[in-house]
């Protein structure tokens, strides 16, 4: 297979009703999100339950195929197996540094799109996210703080959807990847004028590491993404502190200036 552009490439979920499909998916490395769906979904032809996977896809004329098995699918319309909620790869690398060109990252191998899946989100110690930063761009240590992430998890609308629809699922997989600390769950009952019960939307909290920006808003180093110190934004970041101050109760010692994986293999010796 010719090198692929990267803006052809997406991650989200895949849904298979072979359990042996979606077993061989995981075995060649996509994620198993079986186990976060509190209820099954199912198949509305053949009532078979659907395991879903996150997965890579490239995108083509007529669909996606999927990296993990190299099938191609259409959108899932629960009648057969298909795609769900897609989002760009490109979005989840690094901001700070230019990544795709210092990584030549704009055109990749099968071989290179599956790397980058596994370092986006799979486990540190084999595939250690720091390898996206170049390690000579350095940040100023008085721009960093720890602080938490409040991220919109997701929804289930009774009168608009049959499944539990993730709102940030790359997102929140990056943050579990990448160290940051989960803090607790948050939910809240959508209501009706009328009162009636009409679905319900999950946040997850996760303390992170943020790089302070130009513009007021702050870069997470977990997860590569920008957030405001908003709080009726559905996703934002709060109770920010510098990293200074925690590393000076401790006795750790920094410069003035910092790479981003010695940032984040600071704030790991902060949490031990």
């Amino acid at each position: 297979m010719e090198k692929i552009d990267i803006n052809k490439l997406y991650v989200g979920e895949l849904f298979v009703t072979a359990k042996e499909e979606a077993k061989k998916l995981i075995q060649h490395g996509a994620i198993d999100m079986d186990e976060r769906r509190v209820k099954a979904v199912r198949n509305t032809r053949t009532r078979e339950k659907y395991h879903p996977v996150f997965t890579a896809f490239m995108k083509t004329i007529d669909g996606y195929i999927c990296m993990h098995n190299g099938k191609k699918y259409a959108s899932l319309n629960f009648d057969n197996d298909g795609y769900f909620e897609l989002s760009p790869m490109k979005n989840y690398l690094p901001q700070i540094a230019n990544a795709l060109d210092a990584l030549h990252l704009q055109y990749l191998s099968p071989r290179k799109v599956l790397w980058l899946f596994n370092t986006l989100f799979q486990d540190w110690k084999r595939y250690p996210l720091t390898n996206l930063y170049n390690k000579n761009d350095y940040l100023p240590v008085k721009d960093l703080f720890i602080g938490d992430t409040l991220l919109h998890k997701g929804y289930h609308d009774v009168d608009a959807l049959s499944i539990y629809a993730f709102a940030s699922l790359p997102e929140m997989l990056l943050l579990e990847k990448s160290g940051a600390t989960f803090l607790e769950m948050k939910f809240r009952n959508r209501i009706s004028e009328s009162g009636f019960f009409r679905g319900t939307d999950a946040w997850v909290l996760y303390e992170s590491l943020f790089a302070a920006q130009q513009n007021g808003e702050f870069y997470n180093l977990h997860n590569h993404q920008t957030y405001k110190e908003d709080a009726s934004l559905f996703s934002n970041c709060r109770s920010l502190c510098p990293l200074q101050e925690y590393l000076n109760r401790k006795n750790i010692p920094y410069e003035e200036e910092i790479t981003v994986p010695e940032a984040l293999k600071k704030y790991r010796k902060l949490k031990k």
